[in-house]
C-alpha cells in the first residue's frame, strides 16, 4: 500500500530546483547509456552469429570422429552363378565356421544353361569352399533356401527339386554329417508342386521345416513339415486349410516357435503368423492394412521381443511382438515402392539387422535398430546391382549378409557374401522414430 505524504503540494514547489537538477542529471546520463546500450546489443547479435560458426568447427571435428569409428564391410564375390539365382540360407556357428546355400545355373564350359543346381558353400576363416550336393539327380532343377545348424557335423538344408517343363516340384532336404551333404527323404503333400523355404532346429531330434504345396486346384496352401529323430514327417493338425506359404520359422524353445508367411484374405495375400506352444500351432492376430502384404523373415530375441520383416504395395514392413500384440513399426523403407525387406537378425533389443532390395533400382538394402529408431545404413559397396536375401548374427557384434551381385562390366552374376564388423553408422538422414 503507498502513503500520500502530506503537504505534497509544498513539497513539489519546494523541491523545483531539485528537481530541474535531476533533469539536466539524467539527459547526461541518457546521453551516456543509450549508445552503451546500443553498443552492448550490438555485441550480443555478433555473437549470436559468430558462435554457430565457432562451435560448429569442434562439431565437425567430432562429426568425422564419429564417421571414421563407423564399422565396415567385408565381401566376397564367391562364384559366378548366372543369371536369377544366388544365396537364400545362412548358418553361422564360429566366426571360421559358416555355411551358406542357395542355387546357381549349370554350365557347360562357358555356355549358360537353363538348368539350376543346389549351390552349398562353406566359409572356414579364410575362404569360401563349394561342396557337392550327392547324389545329383540329373533332369532336375535343385535349390535350396534354408538352412538349420545344430552342430558343424550336423545341419540341414531344405528347398526344391523340380523339372523345368513341369509343375511337379517336390520337396528338397539334404543333411551334412560332418563329411558330406547327403539328400535325405522327405514327404510331398501334392502331385502337383511341394516346396521348403526354411528350417529352425530346437535339438537333433526337434527340426522344423517350412513351405507350401499345391492342392489339386493349384492353389497353395502352406506346409509344415517335422524330424522327431528318425524321418521327416507331414504335420497337419488342421493348417493345411490354410491358403497361403511359410517362408520362414524361428525357435524360442521347444514350447515356443513361430512361422511366418501369408494368407489369402478377400483375395489378397495378408501377413500371416503362426505359434507353436508346445502342443498346437496357433495362428496370431496381425495388423491388417487391406493392401496385399507378405512376411519373408522373423527374428525371435525373447518371448516378448519377435520382429518379422517383408513386403506390400506400398514398401518394406516391419513388425514387433512385445509378447502380446503384434504391432508395425514404420522404417525408411516404408513407402519405398518395390522395396522388400528379406531378412532379419536380431542379437539383442538394441541391434537388430534388416536387409533387403529395390525392385525397381535392383540396388541392396541395409536397416539398422538400435532400440529407438529404424535407420538406412550402408549395404556392401562391392554391389553394382542386386539383392540381400538374408542376414545372421556372427555372435561378435557384426553380422553376415548373403545375396547376389550383378558386374556391369561383365553382364554376369555372382553369389555374394559379405561380413560387417563395428558400429553401424546411418548412411542418409532417413529414419523412423518409433519405438515398439
Amino acid at each position: 500500500m503507498v502513503t500520500k505524504p502530506e503537504n505534497s503540494t509544498q513539497h513539489v514547489c519546494a523541491n523545483k530546483h531539485t528537481k530541474l537538477v535531476d533533469l539536466e542529471d539524467s539527459r547526461s546520463f541518457s546521453q551516456w547509456i543509450i549508445p552503451t546500450i546500443a553498443l552492448m546489443a550490438l555485441a550480443a547479435m555478433m555473437m549470436l552469429v559468430i558462435m554457430p560458426i565457432l562451435e560448429a568447427q569442434p562439431r565437425a571435428f567430432e562429426q568425422s570422429q564419429n564417421r571414421s569409428s563407423c564399422g565396415s564391410w567385408q565381401s566376397t564375390a564367391t562364384l559366378e552363378i548366372g543369371s536369377g539365382n544366388g544365396l537364400r540360407g545362412i548358418a553361422v556357428l564360429s566366426r571360421n565356421d559358416i555355411w551358406t546355400v542357395g542355387s546357381m545355373r549349370s554350365f557347360i564350359g562357358p555356355v549358360e544353361l537353363n538348368t539350376s543346381q543346389a549351390l552349398i558353400q562353406h566359409w572356414n576363416g579364410t575362404a569360401w569352399n563349394t561342396l557337392p550336393l550327392t547324389p545329383a539327380t540329373s533332369g532336375r532343377n535343385f535349390y535350396l533356401s534354408g538352412m538349420a545348424a545344430i552342430s558343424s557335423s550336423n545341419i540341414w538344408a531344405v528347398g526344391e527339386s523340380y523339372k523345368s517343363e513341369t509343375p511337379d516340384g517336390h520337396t528338397l532336404i539334404a543333411h551334412w554329417d560332418g563329411l558330406h551333404w547327403n539328400i535325405v527323404e522327405s514327404p510331398n503333400s501334392s502331385q502337383i508342386n511341394n516346396n521348403l523355404n526354411a528350417a529352425a532346429a530346437a535339438d537333433s531330434a526337434n527340426v522344423w521345416a517350412v513351405g507350401s504345396y499345391a492342392d489339386t486346384n493349384y492353389v497353395s496352401r502352406v506346409l509344415l513339415l517335422h524330424w522327431g529323430g528318425s524321418k521327416w514327417e507331414t504335420w497337419n493338425s488342421g493348417l493345411d486349410s490354410i491358403e497361403g506359404e511359410l517362408f520362414d520359422i524361428a525357435i524360442i524353445s521347444k514350447a515356443d516357435i513361430w512361422a511366418v508367411g501369408y494368407h489369402m484374405n478377400n483375395q489378397k495375400a495378408q501377413p500371416l503368423a503362426l505359434r507353436w506352444n508346445g502342443t498346437d500351432w496357433m495362428s496370431i492376430p496381425m495388423p491388417i492394412s487391406g493392401k496385399t502384404s507378405i512376411l519373408h523373415r522373423i527374428a525371435a530375441i525373447s518371448k516378448d521381443d519377435v520382429w518379422a520383416v517383408g513386403s506390400s504395395e506400398e514398401g518394406g514392413t516391419t513388425f514387433h511382438w512385445n509378447g502380446k500384440v503384434w504391432s508395425v513399426v514404420p522404417n525408411p523403407s516404408s513407402s519405398s515402392g518395390g522395396t522388400s525387406l528379406n531378412g532379419v537378425a536380431g542379437a539383442n533389443k538394441d541391434d537388430v539387422w534388416v536387409v533387403g532390395h529395390n525392385q525397381n533400382n535392383n540396388q541392396p538394402m541395409s536397416l539398422h535398430w538400435d532400440g529407438k529408431r529404424w535407420s538406412e545404413v550402408t549395404s556392401p559397396q562391392s554391389m553394382l546391382g542386386g539383392g540381400l536375401f538374408n542376414v545372421a548374427n556372427d555372435f561378435e557384434h557384426g553380422v553376415w549378409v548373403v545375396g547376389h551381385s550383378f558386374s556391369n562390366q561383365s553382364g554376369s552374376y555372382y553369389a555374394l557374401a559379405s561380413h560387417f564388423t563395428g558400429t553401424p553408422c546411418p548412411a542418409t538422414t532417413k529414419t523412423s522414430a518409433s519405438k515398439p
